[in-house]
């Protein structure tokens, strides 16, 4: 693979970069280190390039321009001052991969979020207080990596990134999470360290390919969801109980296993459940929550009823989409019951 490279060459010859004798027939471009500023490049001289390295520059915007370079893979900006990225990002249409990690974006424009060949998309280390919804339009993503920024919470739209396997969102503002996150059958890693939360959605523990749940550092949150004896979720926290603490008797009640943290008092579950039952006791669930896994029930063997569904209102149509939460027992839809161990 052609490539040519000038990494720790402070302020090298502008001519030289600007030639596009030298880039013609490159296809990998290293210039990290190189204290380029935003009028040092020509983008021109890149119109054949494939993966372009500008780490720790001195760049604070990207050109217009940089919608010529069509055959662009791989961008890595890591380490400048970039403050937003520009709407003509979203020509580079073969862009694989995206790192704009440490900069000072305050936003992520859609043109993002059009790169539909986008399999990884790094940006840590930012000023981002939210995510765009138009994220979930990303279908080939695997790599979402956001620690470090401002976030409180991501939209419900990432259940269409239906090939993510990596979410990192370390050390934010997170609240909560979404529960459509945990539909994403791919997904292998889930680092959380360092939040807000309250809560786990409560799916978190039926995804078949999910092996590390980080959660270290998050002194709000009041419990953990006993795994089941099948399957190999490692949850990594210093401050939530591990299953070896349960008792090894539970009444087969037909509800989720979740186990409270002792040193705090009071629970605060996902707001989809209105009530909270125990183990032990004869409790009966409420009547929407019967009629919801009625209508759900008919939804999965009779397709009309699903486009029905559509003029309920916005959050029980919504709950019918994505269920809160799935017994442990018998696998069914759960909507605004939760169980918890005495």
């Amino acid at each position: 693979m052609p490539l040519f490279g000038l990494a720790n060459n402070v302020r090298m010859s502008l001519d030289l970069i600007n030639s596009k004798q030298y880039f013609s027939e490159q296809s990998v471009v290293l210039l990290n280190y190189a204290g380029l500023e935003d009028n040092d490049i020509n983008v021109d001289s890149f119109l054949h390039v494939e993966y372009l390295y500008l780490k720790r520059n001195l760049l604070t915007q990207l050109p217009q321009s940089i919608a010529k370079l069509c055959r662009l893979k791989e961008l890595l900006l890591e380490s400048n001052s970039i403050e937003c990225l520009p709407d003509e990002l979203s020509s580079l249409v073969f862009l694989h991969v995206l790192n704009v990690n440490s900069n000072l974006l305050t936003l992520l424009p859609t043109s993002v979020c059009q790169l539909a060949s986008l399999t990884k998309l790094q940006i840590s280390d930012n000023r981002l207080t939210q995510l765009p919804s138009d994220l979930g339009k990303l279908v080939n993503l695997e790599i979402l990596e956001a620690s470090r920024n401002l976030l409180t919470t991501v939209p419900k739209e990432i259940m269409f990134c239906k090939c993510l396997k990596l979410l990192a969102l370390d050390r934010n503002k997170l609240v909560r999470l979404p529960r459509q996150l945990f539909v994403l059958s791919d997904l292998n890693e889930v680092s959380l360290a360092g939040n807000n939360l309250q809560y786990l959605p409560l799916d978190v523990v039926r995804l078949p390919r999910l092996r590390h749940l980080i959660v270290d550092d998050n002194v709000d949150l009041h419990y953990i969801l006993e795994v089941p004896d099948d399957n190999n979720i490692l949850i990594i926290s210093k401050t939530a109980l591990h299953a070896s603490n349960l008792t090894a008797e539970r009444p087969a009640v037909h509800g989720l296993h979740i186990v409270l943290r002792r040193d705090l008092p009071h629970v605060v579950l996902p707001p989809e459940f209105q009530e909270v039952c125990q183990y032990g006791t004869h409790s009966v669930p409420g009547l929407q929550e019967l009629a919801l896994r009625a209508v759900f029930d008919l939804m999965e063997t009779q397709p009309g009823v699903r486009s029905s569904c559509k003029d309920l209102p916005a959050e029980l149509s919504d709950l019918l989409q994505c269920p809160s939460a799935h017994c442990h027992v018998c696998a069914r839809a759960m909507f605004r019951s939760a169980f918890f161990a005495a």
